[in-house]
């Protein structure tokens, strides 16, 4: 069982040395090291780096002249880039100047074309990178299966043509706003997400992440997963997804929010209200504390 738990936090061998570098450095009390998600795949981004996402236009013009100058290769993870909301539309690295050329952006199947567990993606961007990706790619594996990979071609070519990617980001927002919704009834504030397809839900003053999502599985009988999985930024928050059948949401929602008020002791301070933003998801999760997960 010791050795299980072990792999379990192991990270991927692609990342291994560079893990090891990244703990070197911070070994020698380097803390400035900013994370966007793949280079360090253990830790979510720190919150100094999605507020800055969330608030600052320039902020990956400034990463992308930063990388180009030390000659570092800018990988951006860009899963959720096809679910957004009202009329957002999420910013890819090749749309910024600069971004082909020092960069690459990784999406996935599993969140677009709702293809999880079929372990399907792609990565565009800088020549030689890609060059040399496809060279660790074919040292890692033989190829996805080759009928998976038919299918994703036709997500692509076909699927995506067509209503689904508007019907798909009108029934993720109608599943957000209900829930919203259940919670401002209660005025228990949770922050409106530009795009992804999660909602972090503060937990009650007094409580941490993990105790909140155990006691809402024991005694209400809800599965939500709490903050700190994500990172310590993840502190205070649970998060839920809204990728199951909408009675579920509903049902679901209304449980915690029944448990929130069992647990809310009368004069605790309530979360204060979430900032507004306007600008594009470009990170997840937008307009939240943690940052990774998928």
């Amino acid at each position: 069982m010791p050795r299980a738990r072990k792999l379990a936090n192991l990270s991927p061998y692609i990342f291994a040395q560079l893990d090891e570098r990244v703990y070197q450095l911070r070994q020698r009390g380097a803390m400035d090291i900013v994370d966007l998600g793949k280079a360090d795949p253990d830790r979510p981004s720190p919150d100094p780096v999605v507020k800055r996402l969330q608030e600052a236009d320039d902020f990956m013009t400034e990463v992308i002249e930063w990388c180009r100058k030390r000659d570092i290769l800018l990988c951006y993870d860009n899963a959720y880039s096809e679910i957004t909301y009202d009329g957002h539309r999420a910013t890819s690295l090749l749309q910024y100047p600069g971004g082909r050329e020092v960069g690459l952006e990784f999406i996935s199947f599993s969140k677009t074309y709702n293809m999880a567990g079929w372990r399907l993606g792609a990565a565009v961007g800088h020549r030689d990178a890609i060059e040399s990706l496809l060279v660790v790619q074919s040292h890692v594996d033989s190829g996805v299966f080759a009928p998976i990979q038919f299918a994703g071609a036709t997500a692509v070519e076909t699927v995506w043509q067509g209503s689904f990617p508007d019907e798909q980001r009108r029934i993720y927002q109608r599943r957000r706003d209900d829930a919203l919704a259940r919670f401002a009834s209660i005025g228990w504030p949770v922050e409106k997400p530009a795009g992804t397809v999660y909602l972090w839900v503060p937990v009650p003053a007094g409580m941490t992440s993990e105790t909140f999502a155990r006691r809402l599985l024991d005694e209400y009988h809800v599965v939500v997963a709490p903050g700190t999985a994500f990172g310590p930024s993840g502190e205070g928050y649970v998060r839920l997804s809204l990728t199951t059948a909408d009675d579920h949401i509903r049902k679901g929602v209304d449980r915690i929010c029944a448990a929130i008020r069992a647990w809310h002791s009368p004069g605790s301070p309530v979360p204060p209200e979430p900032p507004q933003t306007n600008a594009a998801p470009r990170h997840e999760p937008v307009g939240t504390k943690p940052a990774g997960g998928a």
